[in-house]
């Protein structure tokens, strides 16, 4: 008789309330929300900083093969306010005439090369940013002055859209030619 009251006082006190039971859930539910909140939240941000990074080396890129091209070049110019450059450059063995461009309609840049008649610009541009950044603005302006070596700014506003938003890059580069163009 003993040994039976005190199985049932044991089995008693290993057993959970309805309060208890109800009030672990909650809190279980509350965490595992909050986890995937914060879980969500950071893939969201990892892919915000992949995509910026990425548009961001696609520009870098593209803007040290402009300055590769300048570097090498001579007889600068201006057109269209600014919002292009043509020049002469020397590379495998001839003087090519290249033009970059910012092409308004399409928000992208745009370059031309003329192999056979270095005098001239050829019209047939080719688009060397990926469709999915939109350039917003790009100038050059030469700083010449008849004492120095001519350098060539470059200015440049990008956007890149992730989940609707843009965000918007700035970026500004001087490169100066290696030939001397008194």
């Amino acid at each position: 008789m003993l040994k039976n009251k005190k199985s049932k006082k044991i089995n008693k006190l290993k057993a959970f309330t309805l309060v208890e039971v109800l009030v672990s859930l909650f809190l279980f539910i509350t965490i595992a929300g909050i986890l995937t909140q914060i879980y969500i939240s950071t893939i969201r941000s990892e892919r915000i900083a992949y995509v910026l990074l990425r548009d961001e080396n696609i520009i870098r890129n593209e803007l040290e093969s402009l300055a590769r091209d300048i570097r090498m070049g001579r007889d600068f110019h201006t057109l269209d306010d600014d919002t292009s450059l043509n020049y002469r450059t020397y590379y495998d063995n001839n003087w090519k005439r290249i033009s970059y461009r910012f092409n308004a309609e399409s928000f992208k840049i745009e370059k031309s090369v003329n192999e056979f008649d270095f005098e001239t610009i050829s019209l047939d541009y080719k688009q060397v940013i990926p469709d999915n950044i939109k350039v917003d603005m790009l100038n050059f302006f030469i700083n010449k002055d008849m004492k120095e070596q001519p350098s060539i700014t470059i200015t440049l506003t990008v956007s890149s859209e992730v989940y609707g938003k843009p965000y918007v890059t700035k970026l500004q580069t001087t490169v100066t030619p290696r030939m001397l163009d008194f």
